[in-house]
């Protein structure tokens, strides 16, 4: 194994096919973790308690499936190789200054959702598919879907194969064909062509428990994906052969993120336990580089890696509802933490929008930060109806050389524009530590 682990190649290719499918199986959309038998087994309720809220949705509808039918007889630091920029235009001043301010598009959703999954969506993913910009979703009916963001309309047919809940979704390339890389509660993960639609080879087995979350990345020469699992190990395996790299990283608890970037020369992994504990591992020896970089008192829910000021940073989300800005090389906490009045955060990402770092945590809400001052920016993201959203998944993008986030929740994976962005409210400056 060489030591670098290099950004994932932008996507290519054609487009997938356009015939529809409704993507059922004869099941309504009933989850098939109980009825495959690798249901989560050995929590407590206090354990169960502790986790984020969307790993709480994955594992009860689980449990819920498994009660139905015994009667009758549950995913942002992108990795920054796949970060796109977001910068847009700022907005300009009024051209007629006696009359109204523009309103600024900022936080609006654009266009209808984008309906087609059979109950919640877990994952999403956003990249290129040729000219197009798309979207990869994964969901409880055990589906990946793939959607034309100009369009909002679906691509092909559903990538389907998954025994249980799609929970994981990231895009990468392999040689030239574009690919996503799926991750499920059945304990597989699995590879797609995404011209094709088709799966490419036998699933990625060898967790005995299922599958949290998942990164692709290069590592030398190979095209690589790392999974994370409750059984409390992370994989690392190379995407053209389907092997498994080396011994896995072990941990002392469930995982339920993991993200992947490199310091200086050295790949690494930054994973979130289901402990509290947030490490750094070096993904060519697979020893942990340090102390653990941070600690909630309950669960580390959500990772992503980024750059602030060329600096290497993590930010980390717990069922506290706190998010932390850490810096990779130092290990120092930088600025205030971004903080919900909720409980049980379950997504963050990091992006870049007019040449400044941004954030976006979900935890009840869904909110965007500047970075540079710890500032949130305009208010919690609504609907056209004035509702508050939350999400299971965020990502950030492009679409129309405009930025954007998209978000995956119980019901509907909707986009927001992030263009004319306000100015963040003044306050704490990040602290540059030397």
């Amino acid at each position: 194994m060489t030591d670098e682990l290099d950004g994932a190649d932008g996507m290519g290719g054609a487009n997938g096919t356009d015939e529809p499918a409704d993507g059922r199986d004869g099941r309504d959309g009933r989850d098939s973790v109980a009825e495959e038998g690798v249901a989560e087994e050995g929590r407590s309720p206090e354990a169960a308690r502790r986790v984020p809220r969307r790993a709480v949705v994955i594992t009860a509808v689980a449990a819920i499936a498994a009660v139905a039918a015994a009667a009758l007889l549950l995913v942002v630091l992108v990795p920054s190789w796949l970060r796109q920029s977001t910068s847009g235009n700022e907005a300009g001043p009024s051209k007629n200054p006696a009359g109204p301010s523009p309103v600024s598009s900022f936080g609006r959703q654009i266009g209808q959702p984008l309906t087609g999954h059979h109950g919640s969506v877990h994952a999403v993913a956003l990249g290129r598919l040729g000219d197009r910009p798309i979207a990869v979703t994964g969901g409880k009916d055990r589906t990946a879907r793939v959607w034309d963001l100009t369009t909002h309309e679906q691509l092909g047919r559903p990538l389907t194969g998954h025994k249980g809940q799609v929970v994981t979704v990231a895009l990468g390339q392999l040689g030239d064909r574009p690919i996503a890389v799926t991750g499920g509660d059945d304990r597989t993960a699995r590879v797609w062509d995404l011209t094709t639609h088709e799966q490419l080879g036998r699933p990625l087995t060898g967790h005995t428990k299922g599958i949290t979350e998942l990164a692709v990345g290069r590592l030398g020469d190979r095209a690589v994906a790392v999974t994370a699992s409750w059984d409390g190990t992370v994989r690392i395996w190379d995407l053209a052969t389907r092997e498994q790299l080396g011994r896995p990283l072990e941990h002392e608890s469930g995982i339920l993120s993991v993200a992947v970037d490199r310091l200086g020369d050295r790949p690494i992994a930054v994973t979130g336990q289901d402990n509290g504990l947030v490490l750094v591992w070096d993904l060519t020896t697979r020893k942990q580089l340090g102390q653990p970089l941070t600690a909630y008192a309950e669960t580390a829910g959500a990772v992503a890696i980024g750059r602030l000021d060329d600096r290497p940073v993590a930010l980390t989300g717990g069922l506290s509802c706190i998010a932390h800005v850490l810096d990779l090389t130092t290990r120092e906490e930088l600025g205030q933490p971004l903080s919900h009045e909720y409980e049980g955060m379950g997504a963050v990402a990091i992006g870049e929008l007019d040449g400044r770092p941004i954030a976006i945590t979900e935890c009840g809400d869904v909110r965007v930060w500047d970075l540079t001052t710890h500032q949130q920016l305009g208010e919690p993201l609504t609907d056209p109806s004035g509702k508050t959203v939350d999400a299971l998944a965020v990502a950030i993008g492009r679409l129309d050389d405009q930025p954007i986030a998209v978000t995956a929740d119980s019901a509907d994976v909707r986009i927001w524009s992030l263009s004319d962005p306000p100015a963040p409210s003044p306050g704490n400056s990040v602290h540059h530590s030397e």
